[in-house]
């Protein structure tokens, strides 16, 4: 029997669905309305090319780790999608198949750049935006490049905050 993965709404349809060459594309609602699913779907677009490297991003470890949040969540939709993938519990990475990966990191602080210095990310998605500093934005924006067959891009959820550098950044 085959799973059926695919959106359970609208707003994830449109975030999956955004043209890859748009560079950068901002996913926010209320806590519950899926934004997690979708983002970690968006690398399953790509995840069976052997030159894709996806990373997620949240702001701490603890944020990744918590019981059924990203970290697990990724473990239970990955494996669905690609049932001999490779989930490397020691560095928080997922290997499909096909050699795809997704790494699953935090950028606790501003200065932690040197923990990508070097780094080749074919697709970058910050869970929660709001909770980073706007330089750690930026900074993660220059390290999308890859040899994988795509544009390199930026995904981001977040429950809006209206006072955030996030509004400001995209007014």
């Amino acid at each position: 029997m085959t799973a059926i993965i695919a959106p359970a709404s609208k707003p994830q349809e449109m975030f999956l669905t955004t043209p890859d060459w748009v560079d950068i594309c901002f996913y926010g609602g209320q806590a519950g309305g899926g934004k997690t699913w979708a983002a970690l779907a968006h690398h399953l677009k790509y995840i069976e090319d052997p030159l894709y490297r996806g990373l997620t991003l949240r702001r701490t470890t603890p944020m990744l780790l918590k019981p059924g949040a990203v970290w697990d969540e990724a473990k239970q939709l990955y494996k669905e999608f690609d049932p001999n993938c490779k989930i490397r519990i020691k560095d928080l990475k997922i290997v499909a198949t096909g050699g795809g990966e997704v790494q699953f990191s935090h950028f606790e602080r501003v200065d932690d750049t040197d923990n990508f210095q070097g780094a080749q990310i074919s697709s970058c998605v910050m869970e929660e935006l709001c909770q980073f500093e706007e330089p750690q934005f930026d900074y993660i924006l220059s390290r999308l490049r890859t040899r994988a067959k795509m544009k390199p891009n930026m995904r981001a959820t977040m429950n809006p905050d209206a006072d955030s550098w996030v509004r400001k950044y995209v007014d």
